[in-house]
């Protein structure tokens, strides 16, 4: 007998243990750290579970994360699904498995690393699947030739009212979780951005986690990249959509895919809910 439980407190051990087998490009401790991280997280903002485990009688066989939030601007509700496995045996229930993490309509649901069988089977269950580019910028260059149509400014310095409430308590989160935020004053307008710094073979790399338009990113490139090395960062990563036109830029990474069911705009980067800022993937 198959069964769908939830992951509570009490299941974070075997999460971790079906995920090391699942990914086991990650060690134990890595899926141990981030799905505790998860949990903190849903706990701290009464989100009911990070995630489902599949029982085959009592035997752990598969396990779907699932990580809340909500758009910054709108507010709609947001689930991200993510790190999905089902042992070989059971790969046949794996439908059903998604359709129980999207049974609530109200929400929009999004998958940023889809594997090529989650893709296939995502689109069977509504999904849209987004083609998009992974650029590299080297802010040295782009800080002399990039676009400079605006002002970066730090995100203690944005005027007041210059975001609103849902935006400062999302970017007050994801600082928390050690990402960076800052604005870009157009004109009279502040618009947020948000990424995190990881390290690619020691060098610091930024990668857009929130704008609200790659666009917008792309026109400031030069004060960005300014602010960006003055911190110590000197490179910049971002996913643009396919008819961006961008320049200075590179593409050393594989074609880029992700999906959405409901409602997207389809010119805003925002990943702030996806596995690489909980799991640090």
């Amino acid at each position: 007998m198959l069964r769908i439980v939830s992951i509570d407190e009490q299941r974070l051990t075997t999460a971790a243990d079906l995920l090391a087998k699942g990914f086991p490009e990650r060690d134990a401790g890595f899926w141990a750290r981030g799905v505790s991280r998860l949990h903190a997280y849903a706990r701290d903002h009464d989100f009911a579970s990070v995630g489902s485990i599949l029982l085959a009688k009592d035997e752990p066989v598969g396990v779907l994360l699932k990580i809340p939030g909500y758009h910054m601007t709108t507010g709609q509700k947001l689930l991200n699904l993510s790190s999905w496995y089902v042992d070989a045996r059971y790969r046949w229930f794996a439908p059903r498995m998604l359709q129980e993490a999207m049974a609530d309509d109200t929400f929009v649901y999004t998958d940023f690393s889809p594997s090529e069988n989650a893709i296939k089977l995502n689109q069977q269950l509504g999904f849209r699947t987004f083609a998009s580019r992974n650029l590299l910028f080297a802010l040295p260059f782009t800080a002399l030739f990039g676009r400079n149509a605006g002002t970066v400014l730090p995100i203690d310095q944005v005027p007041e009212g210059g975001l609103s409430a849902r935006q400062v308590d999302g970017i007050n989160l994801h600082m928390k979780l050690g990402c960076m935020a800052l604005a870009i004053k157009l004109h009279d307008t502040c618009h947020p951005v948000i990424l995190d710094v990881i390290s690619k073979r020691r060098i610091p790399m930024a990668r857009v986690l929130y704008a609200t338009s790659a666009q917008t990113v792309v026109d400031n490139l030069r004060p960005l990249s300014r602010f960006l090395l003055k911190r110590g960062v000197p490179l910049l990563s971002m996913v643009t959509p396919a008819d961006v036109q961008v320049r200075h830029a590179i593409n050393p990474w594989p074609a880029h895919a992700y999906q959405i069911k409901g409602v997207w705009q389809d010119d805003v980067i925002n990943e702030m809910f996806s596995e690489r800022v909980f799991l640090n993937a």
